[in-house]
């Protein structure tokens, strides 16, 4: 979605920050969804914000799995290391809360 800020005369943003009144019809969006729980701290560290275009969403999702598949078949013949399994398991996890943000789930 298209925001734009209004610029007072003295160059500071002006308090009226809204739609451009050329921006296209807002398309169903993202809900808020957190992930990257963490039991000792009781909640979770990250969220996809509430009202991201569900599309973008769901592309970001899909670049972040194609980059894991991609990682994780060059390991095949190379091996990995806990670091890098872990950097997969935390793009995966933010690829399934944007999956679930957008509507699709999991």
């Amino acid at each position: 979605m298209a925001r734009r800020t209004v610029a007072a005369p003295h160059g500071r943003p002006a308090a009226h920050t809204g739609i451009a009144a050329h921006a296209p019809l807002p398309r169903p969006g993202t809900a808020c969804v957190p992930f990257r729980a963490v039991p000792a701290a009781g909640g979770h560290l990250l969220a996809v914000v509430a009202g991201m275009e569900g599309e973008t969403a769901r592309q970001e999702a899909a670049d972040l799995e194609d980059a894991v598949r991609r990682l994780l078949g060059v390991s095949i013949e190379t091996g990995t290391d806990g670091s890098t399994a872990y950097l997969c398991e935390f793009a995966l996890d933010a690829a399934r809360a944007l999956r679930a943000a957008s509507g699709l789930g999991v």
